[in-house]
């Protein structure tokens, strides 16, 4: 993509929406929430590049492109067609990722024991699969 590139502008538009708008973070507080929902770091200097709005923004790493995609509800796909004006951000449908902690804690409550354990063991598998090695 060339400097003056539109899909810049709106990869910029959506990346700023998300994070003031939605979620209300600093660009520092974002980085954190992006490893938090999809395991992949992502540098303060990475998300100040990518929202200049006047197009002359960086481009996300192959890495980073998933995880924007991941956490604005859309597939690589999806992100791709609504960065080159395919379809609009409304027409693809994002998920909920700010789970209410108090009604999820009630949820498992009643599980039985054997599911609590299931959901026990996938939770450390996942957070043991992201440590450094």
């Amino acid at each position: 993509m060339k400097a003056s590139d539109p899909r810049r502008k709106k990869l910029a538009e959506l990346i700023l929406k998300k994070r003031e708008q939605e979620l209300k973070m600093s660009q520092q507080e974002f980085c954190e929430y992006v490893e938090r929902q999809t395991g992949i770091e992502v540098s303060y200097g990475a998300v100040q590049g990518w929202e200049k709005a006047n197009g002359s923004g960086t481009l996300p790493k192959t890495d980073n492109f998933w995880a924007i995609a991941r956490i604005t509800g859309m597939t690589m796909d999806e992100l791709y067609n609504y960065l080159k004006g395919e379809i609009k951000a409304e027409e693809v449908k994002m998920p909920d990722f700010n789970l209410d902690l108090e009604n999820l804690k009630q949820k498992i409550a009643v599980l039985p024991p054997a599911t609590k354990i299931e959901i026990l063991n996938f939770l450390q598998a996942d957070l043991f699969s992201k440590l450094p090695a």
